[in-house]
């Protein structure tokens, strides 16, 4: 063999060796960098080769005239070339995937949303703008299982618009109205989702949460929210990491304030784990490990994760940790190899502005550290914060406005208690933003169909919010014979004639042509105010005389197109159609 040659790695079999070289003397045929696939390890069993190679996607050709698009999380090519797919590669998740695009691709421009998860797509060739979002389609299945929330899915379909979308970067500025329009839709969304759970569900969410099964105090994933905060040390994922019977993680830590120590996350995504923690503080006057005070211990906890996500583990109580003290967290762990961390950094920031400080431990004796291993989240709360933790043995238990516990605020009592004030609202919100849409939005202002869009919208949700309210009061005829409920007061029935006069002002707007422009909103609007005068003429219509004369004033009327068609519709409900045409 030449002497320039060198070998990177030597296999050998029973009867034969193979050597893998750098780049001489020459390439086996399919391998090398011409071919676009390298072998990057060799083994030999007996008479058989085995060769792990990887192959090259995209030539430099390719790259040096495609479309690259990225963020911090994200990064997206896609190549101007016919029958190439598009790669989306996961900087944090060490992962790529590829997706087909076709010949469409080719005359696509591409940019990530950077306030929104959404990516945005300009075809110039047909001059057409559209918006791509990170939603996972359901399975077969559970479509099948869950008619209830496909029906659901589809009444709220109009909300999965960009207009809608709610931010995903924790400091941003928005207009007014649009915070108020979000507002108003979440709030929607959240009244229907809630109407749908069963009633044995409808509870104080604290509650839920409090009475969730555990399985030795372990939580896995993003499900166990109870008003804490959450740091992660680390920026993307390793390739694994195993245990041996006396291996110990552990890390050293100190914060800038004053907190509560509710526990750690730990990795997993490999099957079932048992975890035992430990909580240790530096003692004077050295403050190093060999002096050392017990915190806190927890049992032995069975965890276990799905890949890339991370199980919270909880001590006992609380641990209050001294601002600028150096701790320990250690824990032991029994299981088959998990996931790990990399790219750790030395100090972290939380949202509420406490600042986490790392050094390697001693008692570490399996490897994790600053830069790699376990231990990647620190669930916490605040000290100088006037959140109280979370009690779960109080009976008032008092609700967290932060980010991750926001839904607790939001209880089955508020969403679903219906007053006559809470529809007063609605009525004038209804006349307000109508006004609004069709007399006031000066058309010469460039952003006048977007105006008229925003207002439109508002009116549709104000209109699904009364036809929830209104069917939710005077349940229909069947129903209310199996159930038993009391009537509403006489200024909610009041408030019934007050609401047929809105639903009839709005057609008159659109028999007059002041909503005929071609606007998708507009003609939404129209068949919303059809749809609830459908869905209340229980209310609207008591009995077959009021249907009678409103059919008969109607057929007498000029330009009463929508109104007629409201009634028609609402004919097909009743069972004494037939009756009245006798």
């Amino acid at each position: 063999m030449p002497g320039k040659v060198q070998v990177v790695q030597i296999a050998a079999g029973s009867n034969h060796t193979i050597l893998r070289t750098a780049d001489v003397p020459s390439f086996v045929p399919g391998f090398g960098r011409g071919s676009g696939t390298v072998a990057t390890w060799i083994g030999a069993s007996g008479d058989t080769t085995f060769i792990h190679s990887q192959a090259r996607v995209y030539s430099s050709g390719i790259i040096l005239d495609c479309q690259i698009v990225a963020n911090n999380e994200t990064v997206l090519l896609f190549p101007n070339e016919v029958g190439k797919d598009y790669m989306v590669i996961r900087r944090k998740c060490n992962t790529f995937y590829q997706y087909s695009l076709g010949a469409g691709g080719l005359y696509t421009n591409w940019c990530l949303e950077p306030k929104y998860d959404l990516l945005w797509a300009f075809n110039a060739a047909e001059m057409r703008i559209k918006s791509i979002s990170a939603c996972l389609p359901r399975s077969q299945e559970a479509k099948s299982s869950d008619a209830n929330m496909e029906a659901l899915a589809k009444e709220i379909s109009f909300l999965r618009a960009p207009e809608f979308m709610i931010p995903m970067v924790g400091e941003i500025s928005l207009p007014i109205r649009q915070l108020a329009l979000n507002l108003l839709s979440t709030a929607y969304v959240a009244t229907m989702l809630e109407s749908r759970r069963p009633s044995e569900q409808k509870v104080d969410y604290f509650a839920h949460e409090a009475k969730a099964p555990n399985i030795g105090g372990a939580s896995a994933g993003r499900g166990f929210s109870s008003g804490y905060h959450r740091i992660d040390r680390f920026e993307g994922y390793g390739g694994g990491w195993g245990y041996s019977a006396h291996s110990v993680e552990a890390i050293q830590f100190r914060t800038s304030q004053d907190i509560r120590l509710f526990g750690i996350g730990l990795f997993g995504g490999r099957g079932e784990y048992i975890a035992k923690l430990k909580l240790y503080r530096l003692c004077a006057p050295d403050y190093e490990e060999q002096s050392v005070e017990l915190l806190s211990e927890s049992d032995e906890m069975l965890y276990e994760c799905a890949a890339h996500e991370k199980a919270q583990l909880l001590f006992p109580r609380p641990v209050s940790i001294k601002a600028n003290l150096w701790h320990v967290i250690c824990t032991q762990v029994n299981g088959p190899s998990s996931d790990c961390g990399a790219s750790g950094q030395s100090n972290v920031v939380g949202e509420d502005g406490v600042r986490f400080f790392f050094r390697n431990s001693r008692m570490s004796n399996n490897g994790t550290d600053i830069s790699v291993g376990q231990i990647p989240e620190f669930l916490y709360l605040s000290e100088a914060s006037n959140t109280q933790s979370p009690d779960f043995d109080a009976k008032n238990k008092a609700t967290d406005a932060s980010h991750d516990c926001i839904s607790c605020a939001i209880s089955s009592q508020y969403l679903l208690t219906i007053s006559s004030t809470t529809i007063e609202s609605l009525f004038r919100l209804v006349d307000w933003s109508l006004q609004k849409a069709v007399v006031e939005v000066d058309s010469s202002r460039e952003d006048a169909a977007w105006m008229r869009e925003r207002f439109m919208i508002i009116v549709i949700l104000a209109l699904r919010f009364l036809k929830f309210y209104i069917c939710s009061l005077y349940l229909p005829r069947r129903r209310s014979e199996r159930l038993e409920k009391s009537e509403p007061s006489s200024a909610v029935a009041e408030q019934m004639v007050q609401f047929a006069s809105i639903v009839s002002s709005i057609f008159e707007i659109a028999n007059e042509q002041q909503l005929s422009d071609d606007s998708s909103a507009r003609v939404i609007l129209l068949e919303e105010a059809v749809h609830c005068v459908i869905q209340c003429s229980h209310v609207l219509y008591p009995s077959s005389a009021v249907f009678l004369d409103q059919l008969a004033f109607l057929m007498s009327t000029p330009n009463r197109d929508w109104s007629l068609v409201a009634l028609l519709g609402a004919l097909l409900n009743h069972e004494y159609v037939l009756l009245l045409f006798i």
